[in-house]
Parts: C-alpha cells; sequence; structure tokens
C-alpha cells in the first residue's frame, strides 16, 4: 500500500530533524516555504507537523512558528521504545545490535468466547498463534505471545517468523501498522519464562500488552510480550491543548 503524502512530508521532516539539517531550538522553515517545497495543500503539511508535535519532534508557538525540541536520547541496553510503531530487529539495528528468533510455536487457532474478550478478535476467528524467543546479541530476552488474523496475513510461514514480522507485515502482507494501543505491567516470572530466558538475576519482566491496527482501522494483531526490564525504555509525550 503506497504511503500517503502527509506520511511521506513527515518521514522527510522526521529525518531532517534527526540528521540536523534542522536543528534543535530552531524553527522549521515557514508554512508557505513548506508547502512549495513539498508542492502540497496546508492542511496536509499541518497533520505531518501535528504528527511530529504529538512524537515530541516539534512545538507550534503562535506567531512565531514551528519550533524543533527533538533530542536524541540513546540509552545502552535499551531497545524497545514504547511509543515508536517500529519493530525490535529495526530498533536493535540502529543500535549496532542484531535480533534471532526462535519459534517455540506456529499453529492455527479460532477465537473462543474467553479469547475474544482478552484479546479483542470478534469470535470464531481464525488466527495463527505464534510463541517466539527473542535474543538481541545472542541474550534470550523477549517472548512473543502473538495472535494474526490468518485472512489478512493468509501466506506467513514458520520460517518468516524467524526474521521481522514487522517488515513482513508492511512489506509482503501490503499492511501499513496505523496504530499501536499498549499496556505495561509488571509481573513475576514464570516456570516458562525461567526455561527460555535468560534471566540474569531479575525476578520480573515488563509486560507489554498490544493491540495493533491497520489503516482500515481493522484489528489485525494482538500480542503479549514478556521482555526483561533492560530490554526497553517508556518514552511519552504530553502537551497542553491549545
Amino acid at each position: 500500500m503506497p504511503k500517503s503524502i502527509y506520511e511521506e512530508i513527515f518521514e522527510d521532516l522526521k529525518s531532517k530533524i534527526e540528521t540536523q539539517e534542522y536543528k534543535y531550538e530552531t524553527l522549521l522553515p515557514s508554512e508557505n516555504d513548506l508547502t512549495k517545497i513539498y508542492n502540497c495543500s496546508r492542511n496536509t503539511l499541518r497533520r505531518a507537523i501535528s504528527k511530529l508535535t504529538s512524537m515530541g519532534y516539534t512545538q507550534p508557538i503562535h506567531g512565531r512558528g514551528v519550533h524543533i525540541i527533538y533530542t536524541k536520547q540513546k540509552q545502552k541496553d535499551c531497545f524497545y521504545a514504547l511509543n515508536s510503531l517500529e519493530g525490535l530487529h529495526q530498533a536493535a539495528k540502529e543500535q549496532g545490535s542484531s535480533v534471532t528468533n526462535n519459534v517455540i510455536t506456529f499453529t492455527e487457532m479460532v477465537v473462543d468466547a474467553h479469547l475474544a474478550e482478552k484479546s479483542g478478535f470478534e469470535e470464531n476467528t481464525e488466527v495463527f498463534f505464534i510463541q517466539r524467543l527473542r535474543s538481541v546479541d545472542g541474550v534470550a530476552k523477549m517472548i512473543d505471545n502473538t495472535l494474526l488474523r490468518k485472512d489478512l496475513v493468509p501466506n506467513l510461514t514458520e520460517n518468516t517468523l524467524k526474521g521481522s514480522l514487522f517488515q513482513y507485515i508492511e512489506k509482503e502482507a501490503g499492511m501499513t501498522i496505523q496504530t499501536v494501543k499498549r499496556r505495561v505491567t509488571i509481573e513475576r516470572t514464570t516456570p516458562f519464562d525461567e526455561k527460555y530466558l535468560c534471566l540474569d538475576g531479575y525476578n520480573c519482566l515488563a509486560v507489554i500488552t498490544s493491540h495493533v491496527y491497520n489503516t482500515d482501522g481493522i484489528q489485525f494483531e494482538f500480542t503479549i510480550s514478556r521482555n526483561r526490564p533492560d530490554l526497553f525504555v517508556f518514552d511519552t509525550v504530553v502537551s497542553r491543548n491549545s
């Protein structure tokens, strides 16, 4: 699925801010200039800038323009930013690390009433059930338990799951991941966790429950991810409504 114009503008501006072509604590070019650069409408440009603002890259200032507030924050051993849509493979790659996946379970099932209430999928939906042990630089740090709608990813194979599921969904299945809702809890480790993970003294895990939607607003994924605490960092952006 081709990206919309506003998404292309957003990604280009985001890249220019991250590479400091547009520097921290300066203003973006004016709205007039940017609409000429991108040959787009004001509404399209404002939508792209609104997304930048929601992610903490910019802050519109009335009467002055759009102020750049992005600062790069790299934290050693933390790879999974909860406010990002990117997958673990990409996040680790950006920090010079690698991810390997070991498929524990790959099977098909039908969502029953109990699982429907828990996952958000309708009862009787056909799904793939996937369990993957995920290692960063050879250290087992995460177990993903995932349900994927079979009708939306019909050609999924166990071999595919050894790579990036994020890349498969967007490039092979042709879906754009539009929205991810996440909830984080801290839970004690279980015998299953102890069997597969390199816990390195941890007796608890960060458990991330995710509901994932495509651009049509259709939920196609439900994942419960059990993570060693040093694997991820939580960043958020809160702004007062004007």
